[in-house]
């Protein structure tokens, strides 16, 4: 199979999005998820239904640790590689490597209270509360930080980092994120 490819479902074989095109659908997912943890914090105590808690429920977790993977394991090495100032650089990917495990420990509360309120025990509103807004301000502080990322970002992928990219995307979910996740609540 060739370089930037993965084998499709049905045989046939897809190029890779482009870096900037991953990144950006990336961003608009967790600002989605951002607002609409904002959105239930607001709504605290009186949720008119379990839909939205439903949907974080199920994609918190899932798409903060698609998130972290990429760039983890695909972007940053990428970025760390291509810089020509390192030093600026490296010391942002290493503020959002912290952040990355600290927003992680607050969507870890934040699941809790959530399911919490989906078995009929909510937590109280203003401990829920607290928990979302600590989760959505962590993330919006992130996603400050990552906004940055995009000056670093090379015009054209070397050989190898569009390689690291692909092997990146052959090693997630067929189907990929958010629709594998779909699948499995079936």
């Amino acid at each position: 199979m060739a370089p930037g490819k993965k084998q499709g479902r049905g045989g046939d074989e897809k190029k890779s999005p482009a870096l900037r095109d991953r990144i950006s659908t990336d961003r608009l997912l967790q600002q989605e998820i951002t607002v609409s943890l904002e959105h239930l914090a607001d709504h605290l105590p009186h949720v008119s239904n379990d839909r939205l808690p439903r949907m974080l429920f199920a994609l918190l977790e899932f798409s903060w640790a698609e998130h972290v993977s990429f760039q983890r394991d695909a972007l940053f090495p990428i970025l760390r590689l291509s810089a020509s100032s390192r030093s600026n650089i490296d010391a942002l990917i290493d503020r959002l490597e912290v952040e990355h495990v600290e927003i992680s420990d607050r969507h870890i509360d934040v699941q809790e209270h959530i399911g919490n309120l989906l078995d009929g025990s909510p937590s109280p509103p203003d401990v829920f509360g607290y928990a979302l807004r600590n989760a959505f301000e962590a993330r919006r502080r992130h996603m400050d930080g990552e906004a940055e990322l995009a000056h670093w970002l090379p015009p054209v992928l070397a050989p190898a980092d569009a390689e690291r990219i692909s092997r990146w995307q052959s090693s997630r979910a067929d189907p990929p994120f958010p629709l594998n996740v779909l699948y499995e609540k079936r």
